[in-house]
């Protein structure tokens, strides 16, 4: 017996704000458990048995080899963790916090565009700690929350945005 259902059609829209917050906590506890956490040991074997950030500033000032140190430290910590969300995004158009939130990158030029190497790159700038990028910790969240259309700065450079696919 064949039923004369419509067929399931697909609508693209942009993601919710609270969708992609939640996905990027997933995201960010994937990064912190796998690729900060081995960080996290180094950084407490320069800074010692210091409690407070004056105590760790001191030290650090007072030595600038362990600066030096933190400061590549950091940086990898950050390129890899900008390698995350580019591998797996480059592969899959969406993280693993986006995979369960149910949202994907799309081109802004079109959702059959394909998105480039460098635009993956672009989106995820702000995970390198050097000046001036670091500024984007701040100015990316504030264009999230300011855009009627929830897109980072990052998103708007690189042509891109995150969507949901709902089922009708």
């Amino acid at each position: 017996m064949k039923l004369n259902l419509p067929e399931e059609r697909t609508f693209v829209g942009n993601a919710l704000l609270w969708k992609r917050l939640a996905a990027f906590a997933i995201d960010f506890l994937i990064i912190n458990f796998f690729i900060f956490s081995p960080f996290k040991k180094i950084f407490e074997r320069f800074a010692g048995n210091q409690s407070s950030f004056s105590e760790v500033y001191e030290t650090i000032k007072s030595n600038p080899e362990i600066g030096s140190s933190i400061a590549t430290a950091a940086f990898f910590a950050g390129f890899l963790g900008m390698l995350y969300f580019i591998l797996i995004e480059k592969k899959m158009q969406q993280s693993i916090g986006k995979k369960l939130m149910n949202l994907s990158i799309v081109s802004s030029e079109g959702e059959e565009k394909h998105i480039s190497l460098w635009q993956h790159v672009v989106r995820n700038l702000f995970f390198i700690p050097v000046f001036p990028i670091f500024l984007l910790w701040i100015i990316d969240p504030l264009f999230m929350a300011f855009n009627k259309e929830n897109m980072r700065l990052s998103e708007i450079l690189s042509r891109t945005k995150v969507v949901q696919r709902y089922d009708v």
